[in-house]
This record gives C-alpha cells, sequence and structure tokens, in this order.
C-alpha cells in the first residue's frame, strides 16, 4: 500500500509581517527524515551549529500593502523565498519538490527509503529522479557549511551552552538595488513612470553584526517605527535609493519600504518593482489605496 507524505507544511518564520491576523508566525517543517544512505551518506549530523538554521537563496518574492489590525499605512511588505540550505540537511527534499512541482512523495517501501514518485497540484503522479534527489540532499550540508563559514556563524551552541534557535533563516543573496517606479502620477517631482524609489525608507534587519561580536546583540528598540513594521535582528535603515552602499546579505527574508510621504490626490496606485541582487533580478506589481 502506498504510504502518502506531506512534504512542504511551510508556515514562515515572519520577521515582521504586518498581516492583520498575527503580528508573528513560526517556521513549522514537516520533517522527513530517511534512516538510510543515498549514493553517499544521508546528512542528519548536527556539526555545523550556528545561529542561523537555514540559508535562502532567493527566487522569488511575494509583496503587497502592509495592514495590521485593518489600519493602512502607507508601506510595502517584501517575503522573499527561494531554495533553502539548512543544518538537518532535510532541505534537499524541499529544494527537489520546489524545482520540480511536487505536493507529496510517494514511499512505495515506506519511510526510510527513497520516495518513488510523487505527485502534484494536478494530482498527476510522476516518477522521482533518485540521482538528482540524492544530489540535492548531499548539497544541501556543503552549501550549509559553506554560508556559515562565510559568515562566521559556526559556534553558537558552543558559546551558548543551548540548541540552536528554531526557525532563524537568512537570504543569502546581496541587494544591489530597489527600484520602485509608480504607474500614476503620483506628487508633481515624481510622475508617472518615474522612480519613488527616493522617497522610500528601507526597513530589514540581518544578524551579521551580532555573529560578529561573538553572539551579543547590540541596541534594539521597535520605537519611532513606522505602524506594522518590526523586526527580529539588528534592524538596517536607508533610502530606498542609497541600498547599494549598504553592502546588505545575510538578511531576514521579511523587509519593508516605507513611504515618507503621501501622493497630491487619494486613491489607487500600482508600483512596479525590481528588486536586483548581484547575481539575479526579481520583478513584482504591488496596488496600493493611499
Amino acid at each position: 500500500m502506498k504510504r502518502f507524505i506531506y512534504l512542504l507544511g511551510f508556515v514562515v518564520f515572519v520577521f515582521g509581517s504586518c498581516n492583520k491576523d498575527s503580528e508573528f508566525s513560526t517556521e513549522n517543517n514537516t520533517e522527513i527524515k530517511p534512516d538510510g544512505k543515498v549514493s553517499g551518506e544521508i546528512i542528519t549530523s548536527n556539526k555545523y551549529e550556528g545561529y542561523i538554521q537555514a540559508y535562502v537563496d532567493a527566487d522569488s518574492v511575494n509583496v503587497g500593502q502592509c495592514t495590521k489590525f485593518d489600519n493602512l499605512c502607507p508601506c510595502i511588505y517584501f517575503h522573499l523565498e527561494g531554495m533553502v540550505y539548512d543544518w538537518k540537511g532535510l532541505s534537499g527534499y524541499d529544494n527537489y519538490a520546489r524545482k520540480v512541482g511536487a505536493e507529496f512523495f510517494v514511499y512505495d517501501k515506506g519511510v526510510g527509503s527513497l520516495p518513488s514518485h510523487y505527485t502534484t497540484a494536478n494530482n498527476e503522479v510522476l516518477p522521482v529522479n533518485t540521482d538528482e534527489l540524492s544530489s540535492m540532499v548531499r548539497d544541501n550540508e556543503a552549501l550549509y557549511k559553506k554560508y556559515s563559514e562565510q559568515l562566521g556563524d559556526t559556534t553558537y551552541s558552543n558559546t551558548h551552552g543551548r540548541p540552536v534557535p528554531n526557525g532563524f533563516r537568512v537570504i543569502v543573496n546581496k541587494i544591489s538595488e530597489i527600484n520602485v517606479v509608480c504607474n500614476e502620477d503620483f506628487d508633481a517631482e515624481h510622475p508617472k513612470g518615474s522612480s519613488v524609489s527616493d522617497i522610500l525608507t528601507f526597513y530589514g534587519s540581518t544578524p551579521v553584526d551580532y555573529i560578529k561580536r561573538g553572539y551579543k546583540w547590540g541596541e534594539r528598540s521597535f520605537d519611532n517605527l513606522p505602524k506594522g513594521v518590526s523586526y527580529v535582528y539588528e534592524l538596517i535603515k536607508c533610502k530606498a535609493s542609497e541600498i547599494a552602499e549598504k553592502n546588505i546579505e545575510f538578511f531576514d527574508y521579511y523587509f519593508f519600504l516605507n513611504f515618507e510621504k503621501q501622493p497630491e490626490n487619494s486613491g489607487t496606485y500600482t508600483f512596479d518593482i525590481v528588486i536586483k541582487f548581484t547575481d539575479k533580478e526579481l520583478k513584482e506589481t504591488v496596488t496600493m489605496q493611499f
């Protein structure tokens, strides 16, 4: 009898989501932990116990108008997603599923063996490429180790004497530019088709300095933040037009752009957004009410 195992129980650990339903949510990845070996060893060890539990190579972005407790605020939220490399070695399965569009894995021989098939959102049943899956599982550890060492985050458990925190993950891509173009006349200085990045403030967060200090926090405060904006690590704040100067990398996968001024006329406005990283760019459109 075939056994169907849910793979993608993915609820994000929110860096500061301002959805009205909850201020923060928690990550709860379903564990599918094979017992055997797959063309080499499945990584189940905990030898790289850093503060960051997973690194994300961003390949998509969700954007929207930030709201909190039904109050509108002139703020755009961003949620980056992508391939995940975690310390448990389990994200190789998630990454394979993301690549092929798998909703469920089918285990003909039970958990502990490799899945033989997967099902799609359209209920198709397709064969698993076990060589590719095995490679992605092995690559998971190598990339986690690479990013942990690059960040200098390898001794959190040793220095603190407690387990790795649950759910902390950061984006590995470095931001070189965020450009936001309004498709309507915003004001006299920003006619239709012009960039409004000069009137947007970027709010993000990063654990980089915390880790460099030997896992010691610097100043952290939620005072004087725009309504709905909060953060997990240490605050990054700058003009959106000055992002390139900040060399932002290893940052939380939720961040915000806050408008410093309202448009001349209230109403509905659409904005085309381009996020440029040093290795790729992502595009999205957001509609906002002012």
